[in-house]
């Protein structure tokens, strides 16, 4: 335990320098900020101004001749201000240990902790669990005071308990996962162009979640995917539906749960075999 708080006060010293709080302060104050300028209208808005069109009966009897198909269930529309939320829980709060746990790694590589580390009885083990647990941590703390900000007034108790559930699985995969891309690269300019390559193609699935018509099934095995409807649904529906055939919020947990499994398998492994190994030289 000793060993633990030792790396975690170590990390804490770091995101100091890399001026972390300052900037998840900023950030937060901002998406805050955004959350109640942009007005709360719903597609229904859009369904009004049809209705409103004087050739609005013609327009309504050509659409009502349409074949419709059912991607889900149907549910009441989600305004813009939900619709955000929902966006930036996956892409911002759930994409932040990705970055910044390669920053610090990058940081402890040039201050030479990770050298000093090695020669001490910790372990590739210690370090990855420092690492995992305080970037899980404060994936959580970020997405409890971003909701808290918003909408969690909200929620009920059953949906808080379903969303942190949701946000450690998946905080446990992103760190990890973000520390196997970063242990590839000796430093942070090696690592910003693939690194943010990575996060622009994971924001894939907002296309689909924009246009659901757009879901074919390579893409529904992204993370972002599964998250960005479990998200919904649960600030939406909540977990009420969780043993429901096909539900996007207990498929989550179990898929992110493998996806953190092997995150963390590859990051110990590419740790032992790469990190400490260059700190024998």
């Amino acid at each position: 335990m000793r060993t633990l708080a030792s790396l975690m006060s170590a990390e804490f010293t770091t995101m100091r320098r890399n001026l972390f709080s300052i900037i998840m302060v900023l950030t937060l104050v901002l998406t805050v900020a955004g959350f109640y300028l942009i007005p709360d209208s719903t597609h229904q808005d859009l369904g009004g101004a049809v209705a409103a069109a004087d050739d609005a009966p013609e327009l309504e009897a050509a659409l009502a001749e349409l074949p419709v198909r059912y991607l889900g269930e149907p549910r009441d529309p989600i305004g813009n201000r939900m619709s955000l939320i929902i966006n930036l829980m996956v892409f911002e709060v759930l994409i932040l240990p990705f970055v910044f746990i390669a920053v610090n790694l990058f940081q402890e590589k040039q201050d030479g902790t990770i050298r000093a580390y090695r020669v001490t009885p910790g372990g590739t083990g210690r370090y990855l669990t420092a690492k995992m647990l305080l970037w899980t941590g404060l994936t959580i703390l970020y997405g409890v005071v971003l909701l808290l900000c918003t909408v969690g007034f909200g929620l009920s108790p059953a949906s808080w308990a379903a969303m942190l559930l949701l946000l450690l699985v998946a905080g446990l995969f992103i760190s990890a996962f973000g520390l196997f891309v970063a242990l590839f690269f000796s430093s942070i300019n090696g690592w910003f162009l693939p690194g943010i390559s990575l996060l622009l193609v994971s924001q894939l699935p907002i296309v689909s979640y924009l246009f659901p018509t757009f879901s074919p099934s390579w893409i529904t095995w992204f993370p972002t995917y599964r998250l960005l409807y479990a998200v919904r649904d649960i600030l939406t529906i909540g977990p009420a539906g969780l043993m429901g055939p096909g539900d996007t919020i207990g498929g989550s947990y179990g898929y992110m749960a493998i996806l953190a499994l092997a995150a963390t398998i590859a990051a110990f492994a590419a740790t032992k075999r790469i990190l400490m190994k260059e700190a024998r030289i």
